[in-house]
């Protein structure tokens, strides 16, 4: 799940996200390094993440309110975490990830 995490913030990715959240991820040092972690499945869905109803709205400030029940944590005791959600704005709803 760590490097399902990783790379969700590799370069590709915007450079305030990635140079936050990919250099905790990726350093060697264990007293100084983040683990990891997904949440993705939902009671209605299980493993059909095409059926999660959990729900991220933009807030002015750019970050998104996650409104939703998750069924499972892969490492409950991760420092960053992976969600799963799909993006409601004025106009239409998208399925996205919240952590892009």
């Amino acid at each position: 799940m760590h490097d399902r995490t990783r790379t969700r913030a590799t370069p590709r990715r915007r450079p305030r996200v990635r140079d936050r959240f990919l250099p905790p991820l990726l350093d060697t040092d264990y007293e100084h390094a983040q683990r990891g972690s997904q949440f993705l499945t939902e009671v209605q869905g299980g493993s059909d993440v095409g059926a999660n109803a959990t729900v991220a709205r933009p807030q002015a400030d750019g970050s998104y309110a996650i409104t939703g029940e998750k069924w499972f944590c892969s490492v409950a005791d991760a420092q960053q975490f992976l969600i799963t959600a799909r993006v409601r704005t004025a106009r239409r709803a998208r399925a996205a990830s919240a952590a892009s």
